[in-house]
């Protein structure tokens, strides 16, 4: 299985291949690094929507060197302008997995959870803020003070049901890949 991906302007085309290990080729088909299976420690897989790509996943891969590997579906073109390749990156997710199904290994879906509290309580907090604010400021009619601090405080619930789907951490089994983490075709 073959996957080729570009990250940002910034960064240089890269090649996976799986066969045996993991090899990463750069953009003239030389060879960077062989990480044999083993070697990875984590896969973690998430949806990272952008304001420039709504449905973007990624899959990183930790090994025992602490190299971080990131794969995403989209692959960089030109300026605000980004290929989908969603179908080969599926296929590679699945080959990837199946072929660490028996490793020793941690497949995550979502961000970590130190990460995660601390941006649902900023969240909770800020909604909770400015709740505040519109009250202190709608002082004389008591009516349109309500209607704006409950309309933005169900805008706020309606984001923190949001960001609970999307970035949650939780395990999985490899064999079974939530089809919440993967991309729709």
């Amino acid at each position: 299985m073959i996957y080729s991906y570009r990250k940002s302007a910034f960064t240089t085309s890269e090649t996976y291949k799986i066969n045996d290990t993991l090899k990463i080729y750069n953009e003239n088909n030389m060879l960077i690094d062989t990480i044999s299976f083993n070697e990875i420690t984590s896969i973690s897989l998430l949806n990272i929507p952008s304001r420039v790509v709504k449905k973007m996943h990624q899959c990183t891969i930790k090994t025992v060197t602490n190299k971080k590997i990131i794969i995403r579906n989209y692959s960089y073109k030109e300026f605000a302008n980004f290929s989908n390749q969603t179908k080969n990156y599926i296929s590679f997710i699945y080959e990837l997995h199946k072929n660490l199904e028996h490793e020793n290994i941690q497949f995550n879906r979502g961000i970590n959870i130190l990460k995660y509290t601390a941006m649902l309580s900023l969240l909770i907090l800020m909604s909770l803020l400015i709740v505040v604010i519109i009250m202190f400021f709608f002082d004389r009619n008591k009516f349109i003070e309500m209607s704006v601090a409950l309309l933005t405080l169900f805008i706020f619930i309606y984001k923190i049901i949001n960001f609970r789907a999307s970035f949650k951490p939780s395990k999985y089994n490899p064999t079974n890949i939530p089809k919440s983490v993967l991309p729709i075709i």
